[in-house]
């Protein structure tokens, strides 16, 4: 009866290691994929009301590039969130894999003021501090 539970046991064990190994080898399958036949993401920019709109761009997956900063009048640009809710700024675009929405997170104290000088429109600094 012992030998029974012992066989079954290897025989569930052995299952396991080839559900494993094919679920990784189908997962790298699909990233492989998605690398070779889409590498262009679209990234779009919620900025959020009052605020300067930005188009949309196209990058090319993996890559890190330089995320354009919005304006906003009494406000702060902090950085870009993957979340609407979230305050988590993203540190680069190199994570970002798929197409996606990034939303503009501002720093709402009204002690920012926008910069103007000739016509040239700086970001905003902190006139307080």
């Amino acid at each position: 009866m012992g030998e029974t539970k012992e066989v079954r046991l290897h025989v569930g064990l052995r299952l396991a290691r080839i559900v494993t190994a094919t679920l990784a080898g189908l997962f790298f399958f699909i990233v492989l994929v998605q690398v070779a036949f889409f590498p262009n993401i679209m990234i779009t920019f919620n900025t959020g009301t009052d605020a300067q709109q930005l188009s949309a761009i196209s990058i090319k997956k993996g890559t890190d590039v330089e995320l354009p900063t919005p304006l906003k009048p009494g406000s702060c640009f902090l950085g870009w969130s993957l979340s609407p809710t979230s305050g988590e700024i993203l540190k680069d675009s190199k994570s970002l894999l798929k197409n996606t929405t990034l939303y503009a997170v501002w720093d709402g104290a009204e002690k920012y003021a926008v910069l103007s000088v000739n016509g040239m429109t700086y970001k905003e600094v902190n006139i307080f501090e």
